[in-house]
């Protein structure tokens, strides 16, 4: 399906970027500061592209050898893939880690996150092991800043701090968070090929 897009009108100027989203208006309390007393639970997802042949993961390089996009070690129509099952009000703290080489933009539906830390490998570009991590990628936000993308550095990680309220009310309006969505990497070609995992938000028992 293609669509068209026709702007009309007074142009309104230029305005400049500002360098971080305002503070969450009064009433928006899922997105006050998560504290460590609030955390119930924390959870690793893994993202990895590794080449496989014949059943069996091999050197990049490998003649024949298949590209995979895995997100815990599966595609997103892998029968066998085991999803990501969070209870309502649960508070958790997730670490997505990175075992590829390249970056991934980390995306999820629904519940944004507030960042922890990110860290990166220092030496993942010439393979050098004898590199620590570094503490903060130059480009990275600063641990507090709530978001619903972000890079997923190369041999890396980012931690993160998200609630799953199940039902909010804000400006009068009821919102319902429980239900089935998807986190993913937000390369078109990623996604489609199958680094995405489903997020399924339950009740209590």
């Amino acid at each position: 399906m293609l669509g068209f897009v026709q702007v009309s009108g007074v142009p309104v100027g230029h305005h400049s970027i500002p360098d971080r989203l305002p503070p969450p208006p009064p009433g928006a309390a899922y997105l006050n500061d998560i504290t460590d007393g609030e955390i119930t639970g924390s959870r690793t997802i893994v993202f990895d592209v590794p080449f496989v042949k014949d059943g069996v993961e091999v050197e990049g390089d490998a003649t024949g050898a298949d590209k995979r996009l895995l997100i815990n070690g599966h595609e997103f129509d892998d029968p066998d893939a085991v999803q990501v099952d969070v209870q309502v009000g649960a508070v958790e703290e997730w670490t997505v880690i990175n075992n590829a080489d390249q970056s991934h933009p980390f995306h999820i539906h629904v519940n944004p996150f507030q960042v922890v830390e990110i860290k990166q490998w220092a030496g993942y570009r010439d393979n050098d092991p004898a590199q620590p991590l570094i503490e903060t990628p130059s480009w990275a936000p600063p641990a507090g800043t709530w978001l619903d993308t972000i890079t997923l550095p190369p041999r890396g990680y980012i931690k993160f701090r998200s609630r799953f309220p199940g039902t909010v009310i804000y400006e009068g309006n009821e919102y319902n968070f429980s239900g089935s969505y998807v986190l993913h990497c937000h390369i078109l070609n990623h996604e489609d090929g199958g680094m995405m995992i489903q997020v399924n938000v339950k009740p209590g028992d």
